[in-house]
């Protein structure tokens, strides 16, 4: 008899919640309509870059951002809008667009990154190194591969500086440090046409900073001298 009962009330739960899905489908709907908007103007700003890697992330964007389209049945209307993106990217305010409060794993490895700049003050490198593994493992993170690059290279570990710094550009192409670094580790690696190309890179996307101009200047003396 208990069992019958339990069954029934399992029943009537299931129909009290039946109305939830369509709403959260619904929601659902709508993220991803701002999502593909998003895309969609991605894809327009890349496509008109003259570097060669924008152009490969836009072709790999508008395959996103077809099967977001697909998935979610949008309509040309849905994409259209771009209310709320500049929210949902962060350019106004990155403090207010952000998550209410980042994920658990996210602020450890927030926590290991900083003990980990403290140890670079420190010329603690390999403790450094200790700590940004820590974060990378809780979190891949573009900072935390570009900041564990930089102690790799006060180790004159070059090409540990390289792999790390690639890295840190898979997960963000438009990061001028990580190019910098890059850059950086090849030229000790006597790559110097792979060290120009990379401090081009950084300048390219961050023309004001001095030091990458510098170093496109050195760079250019010593492959002349060598």
């Amino acid at each position: 008899h208990t069992h019958t009962h339990t069954n029934t009330h399992t029943h009537t739960q299931s129909t009290h919640i039946h109305h939830t899905p369509t709403a959260m489908a619904e929601a659902e709907r709508q993220a991803a309509a701002t999502c593909a908007s998003f895309l969609r103007t991605k894809i327009a700003a890349l496509a008109n870059s003259k570097r060669m890697l924008q152009k490969q992330d836009a072709e790999s964007l508008q395959v996103a951002l077809d099967c977001i389209v697909n998935v979610f049945n949008l309509k040309e209307g849905d994409v259209g809008a771009q209310e709320g993106l500049e929210a949902l990217v962060g350019r106004s305010n990155p403090v207010m667009a952000g998550p209410a409060a980042p994920t658990p794993a996210l602020a450890e490895a927030e926590t290991y990154k900083e003990k980990g700049n403290e140890l670079m003050g420190a010329k603690d490198y390999q403790g450094a190194v200790a700590m940004y593994t820590k974060a990378i493992n809780l979190a891949e993170c573009d900072a935390f591969f570009c900041n564990r690059a930089a102690a790799y290279m006060n180790l004159k570990m070059y090409q540990q500086a390289v792999d790390d710094s690639l890295q840190a550009l898979r997960l963000n192409r438009d990061y001028a440090k990580a190019y910098f670094r890059l850059g950086s580790a090849q030229a000790k690696l006597n790559l110097f046409d792979e060290a120009m190309a990379s401090y081009k890179e950084a300048f390219l996307l961050e023309p004001e900073n001095a030091a990458y101009s510098k170093a496109i200047a050195e760079l250019t003396e010593r492959k002349a001298g060598r």
